[in-house]
């Protein structure tokens, strides 16, 4: 009896292979980009389910949108006001314990207690200590806001002055304060934009956990005076943050009317009051 069976040479095998790896080299990256698409959707659900419950405490609370920072122990912080209306928020938003599952950790940045950081100089009034000695940095009104559905509130923000100078050179664009300051106008460009900077390029700082029980600021725009940069140490003014891009150069960000939406980083780069403008009240 014959038999016909045949083996495969070396050469078929390294043709397999080869063709094999091929395949891997491509599908691979298209997973990833799968994988992190998924991520970034369900990060804007994150940042959907946090414009609903801010929109629900505004109405609870005479039209008047989340404190900033507020007394000592944080209690009155938009974080902490916000877990009554939350479902899904982990533990507490204030004290370091939020884990993995709550909605102010992205999928795409689990390291730090929050993803997200909240516009608070065009949604909180300025500082001012109260007689008790107790710090308050209350929610304006709805009325304030010009153009509720055109202006950022919440959105995806870490600190990254250590790591962003680097990778990109106009990073401290936009660190002083666009406006009239001590009777002079500021009308540079660095200051008030078109900035040259590329948001889209910004990384968090490695181990950075974003917020703990230290004053600090939460989203500093462009031109907000917020940031004042100082590129050696890589802090702003109380350790201001960023707005950041980490999907493929898109952010996730919810607006004072509640709604949310992946922006480009490019977005940031505007000159401030143009009507391409969504970081400023104006």
């Amino acid at each position: 009896m014959n038999s016909n069976k045949r083996a495969f040479t070396l050469i078929e095998l390294l043709v397999v292979i080869a063709i094999i790896a091929i395949l891997a080299a491509i599908l691979f990256p298209v997973f990833a980009q799968a994988r992190e698409k998924a991520r970034s959707i369900s990060c804007l659900s994150n940042l959907k389910q946090i414009g609903t419950a801010s929109m629900m405490y505004i109405q609870d609370y005479d039209e008047t949108y989340m404190c900033g920072w507020g007394e000592p122990d944080g209690s009155t912080m938009w974080r902490w006001v916000l877990n009554p209306y939350i479902q899904r928020n982990g533990t507490s938003m204030y004290n370091g314990n939020a884990t993995n599952n709550s909605i102010l950790i992205c999928p795409s940045t689990r390291i730090g207690v929050t993803s997200y950081g909240y516009n608070q100089a065009h949604f909180a009034n300025r500082w001012a200590q109260a007689p008790n000695g107790n710090w308050n940095n209350g929610g304006i009104g709805m009325a304030a806001i010009t153009e509720p559905a055109n202006l950022v509130m919440i959105g995806e923000a870490a600190k990254s002055g250590r790591t962003s100078p680097g990778i990109d050179p106009n990073y401290a664009d936009g660190s002083a304060y666009c406006g009239t300051r001590n009777g002079t106008a500021a009308n540079n460009p660095a200051d008030c934009g078109p900035y040259r900077f590329k948001a889209d390029t910004w990384k968090k700082d490695p181990g950075d956990p974003t917020w703990d029980a230290t004053v600090d600021w939460d989203m500093a725009m462009p031109g907000d005076g917020k940031g004042e940069w100082n590129i050696a140490s890589g802090q702003g003014n109380n350790g201001s943050r960023r707005p950041l891009f980490p999907h493929s150069g898109l952010g996730n960000f919810v607006f004072a009317d509640g709604h949310a939406k992946a922006i480009q980083g490019g977005k940031l780069a505007v000159k401030i009051g143009t009507p391409d403008d969504i970081w400023h009240n104006r």
